[in-house]
């Protein structure tokens, strides 16, 4: 039975490389592994992680000497409806990191043993955002010995994307699996898309929804002894 902390989180990014580009906001909420709660302030607030990010002098150089990659800042800019006046009273990306990680790491027994971290859950996050923080966690030394990331658990995440493409695979709907899409599909609440903290939440709201539903369902499916119960045919 799981007994580490889920983190939802979500990364708003100068660009679509998770190798080249940083983090311009990020926002975190972690929850209770068996009840699927929040973790809870001293007046019953949700406990989360949110801050923007300065962007460093020298990547705006290298985007300004660089067509493609000022018009790829100029878009992440306009998606994520932020300035580069907004960003710039924002503290410094090794600032927010040492922050993140503290709360990461505030929900593990230990720290250092990335099989107690917590469990990050993303929309496209294996693709992206999970991409992105273990090539940060090398940068600043967040490492074991192996050289891996103890931000979060070793082998253990969650993807919605892909979770979405196992619940509606063998389905006409939604069509596309981009977060936009299934919000509108899920008749998710409307708001500030593409900024850090409601995309958070919205992952937080369709992991809890899905996830409650896998659990249910988990009571009624045997999985053990199945293949002894029902042996497997001549096609399979």
């Amino acid at each position: 039975m799981n007994s580490n902390t889920y983190l939802c989180y979500d990364l708003e990014t100068t660009g679509p490389n998770p190798y080249y580009d940083i983090p311009i906001e990020i926002a975190a909420i972690a929850l209770k592994p068996r009840t699927l709660e929040s973790y809870k302030d001293n007046l019953g607030q949700d406990i989360t992680f949110y801050s923007l990010v300065q962007i460093p002098e020298e990547f705006l150089k290298a985007a300004e000497a660089d067509p493609k990659k000022k018009a790829s800042l100029e878009g992440a800019l306009k998606i994520n409806n932020k300035t580069l006046d907004d960003l710039a009273e924002a503290p410094d990306l090794k600032t927010v990191w040492r922050n993140f990680v503290n709360f990461c790491q505030q929900y593990s027994s230990k720290p250092s043993d990335s099989w107690r971290s917590v469990i990050p859950v993303t929309y496209n996050g294996n693709g992206f955002d999970n991409v992105m923080i273990d090539r940060l966690a090398k940068e600043f030394g967040d490492v074991d010995g192996e050289g891996r990331s103890i931000v979060f658990h070793k082998n253990l995440s969650v993807d919605l994307y892909q979770d979405m493409f196992r619940w509606t695979e063998n389905s006409t709907k939604p069509g596309r699996l981009n977060l936009d899409t299934i919000r509108k599909w899920t008749k998710y609440p409307e708001g500030a898309a593409h900024t850090a903290m409601y995309d958070a939440y919205t992952v937080k709201h369709l992991f809890c929804r899905l996830q409650k539903k896998q659990r249910e369902i988990s009571q009624k499916v045997v999985l053990e002894n199945c293949f002894e119960i029902s042996p497997l045919g001549p096609n399979e």
